[in-house]
């Protein structure tokens, strides 16, 4: 008895252990993000960036326009790169990794942080008729941030789409739309 016990145990454990999900997103849905614990950066003079600061980095050699459209031309040339949970490289990468990789290959040092982590540690609010290309455009339910893209101009931003990868999508998409939280101006530390 003790035997057939033990049996039914491990046979349903091992049933566990084969299921496969075969739920199917849609296109529009945001990516989910790796959950990161970033109390501990929060006073971080690193992690934190400046309010003064902003996307034209005027503090830098570089003039305002030119470095939008190098921050633009960097960011599309991720365009069709698939989408891959927690990942920062061609290979794949989700939103928060994609935000990741277009600042490092600029030049910034900036930490790895999910979408609600760019949000909090952000630069200035910026309202939707006041965007410039490279502002960082964040979407979620309520205020709970789960998706961050960046804005390239025409009312649209470039982000990881967890189902087609690097897009660009218009910010008057429905989906989108319904979703959007607002929009920073952020100019992370060289």
């Amino acid at each position: 008895m003790k035997l057939l016990v033990i049996g039914i145990f491990c046979g349903v454990l091992s049933g566990c252990a084969v299921m496969e999900s075969t739920a199917v997103l849609p296109s529009h849905r945001p990516c989910p993000v790796p959950e990161e614990d970033t109390s501990s950066r929060r006073e971080s003079p690193r992690y934190r960036a400046r309010q003064q600061d902003t996307i034209d980095h005027t503090s830098h050699s570089t003039s305002p326009r030119k470095s939008s459209r190098r921050l633009e031309r960097t960011a599309r040339s991720y365009l069709g790169v698939p989408y891959e949970f927690g990942g920062t490289t061609r290979r794949g990468m989700d939103c928060s990794g994609f935000v990741y990789r277009v600042y490092t290959d600029l030049g910034y040092d900036v930490s790895r942080l999910n979408s609600q982590g760019w949000y909090d540690h952000g630069g200035r609010r910026v309202s939707r008729n006041s965007l410039q290309v490279g502002d960082l455009c964040f979407f979620g339910p309520s205020r709970r941030i789960n998706h961050v893209g960046f804005y390239v101009g025409n009312d649209s931003f470039i982000h990881a789409s967890s189902s087609r990868g690097i897009v660009i999508t218009s910010l008057d998409d429905p989906y989108w739309s319904a979703r959007f939280v607002g929009c920073r101006r952020i100019t992370p530390e060289k």
